[in-house]
């Protein structure tokens, strides 16, 4: 059996069943047992009708913003240019601080005028009902060009890396895939397959951060970093301040990401 080759081999096909198996037996029985998910989508939005623990709704809100674009896409942008534009993640502070501040707000509206759970509510309230539809609709189209296509688009060189299929069947096959999930499990079959999720990408990134030091080590996780670190400072000594960020024009990436720009 040889371990270093992507292609499939029988154990592998045999844990990839086993974890579809236990993922959708787990997920079905998270679904029946929730009397929430019987009364459709209403009683659900707003942090699940708050019928779920922190720790779920906290995994849902990560699993929904880190994919196969950040493990695929950014990390190779990373190795490659220097720095991967995914940076606006470590201001998730500020939206935590901005949550202790509107929440206590929709609250009162919601109880005054009604159910009030999302921005497009808020705005139906506040100004004009066209106010809400339109930024519906701006939304949806921002975060199919910016999130779901890149999403399909790593996830279809995933399947077409693994599995050898065409890449626009593992594209529209992943959106098909999750658009039946979505219909059929509804908010509580999603809420369970992000909590599912969650543990298994940071578990699985630092899977790929100590494998690809210890490729690049010779098997040696400690050598794979030195020899990272004295590639970066090859690189710091000949680009200028920080080649990581691309600071100074010299910089051969500074057309393509300029440091300026990361902060």
């Amino acid at each position: 059996m040889n371990w270093n080759s992507h292609e499939f081999v029988w154990l592998d096909w045999a844990v990839l069943a086993v974890g579809i198996i236990l993922v959708a037996w787990m997920v079905y029985r998270s679904v029946r047992k929730d009397k929430l998910a019987m009364k459709g989508a209403d009683s659900q939005d707003y942090l699940f009708g708050k019928g779920e623990p922190w720790y779920v709704i906290g995994a849902a809100i990560f699993a929904a913003n880190i994919g196969s674009e950040h493990l695929v896409g950014l990390a190779g942008t990373g190795a490659k240019d220097g720095v991967g534009m995914a940076h606006w993640e470590m201001q998730g502070w500020m939206i935590l601080i901005l949550g202790w501040l509107f929440v206590p707000f929709y609250q009162l509206l919601n109880n005054k005028m009604g159910k009030i759970i999302t921005m497009p509510d808020f705005l139906k309230y506040r100004y004009t009902k066209k106010t809400g539809s339109w930024l519906s609709i701006i939304t949806l189209i921002a975060y199919i060009l910016t999130k779901v296509s890149v999403t399909a688009f790593t996830g279809g060189i995933f399947f077409e890396y693994l599995f050898g299929l065409p890449f626009w069947w593992g594209a529209l096959g992943l959106i098909a895939i999750t658009a039946i999930f979505t219909v059929v499990g509804g908010m509580k079959g999603v809420m369970t397959m992000s909590a599912i999720q969650t543990p298994i990408l940071i578990v699985g990134s630092f899977l790929v951060l100590f494998l690809g030091l210890s490729a690049l080590g010779q098997g040696s996780i400690v050598d794979g970093w030195t020899n990272m670190m004295d590639y970066a400072r090859s690189a710091h000594d000949g680009y200028g301040i920080n080649h990581m960020f691309h600071w100074e024009e010299g910089d051969p990436m500074y057309s393509k990401f300029p440091g300026f720009a990361v902060f």
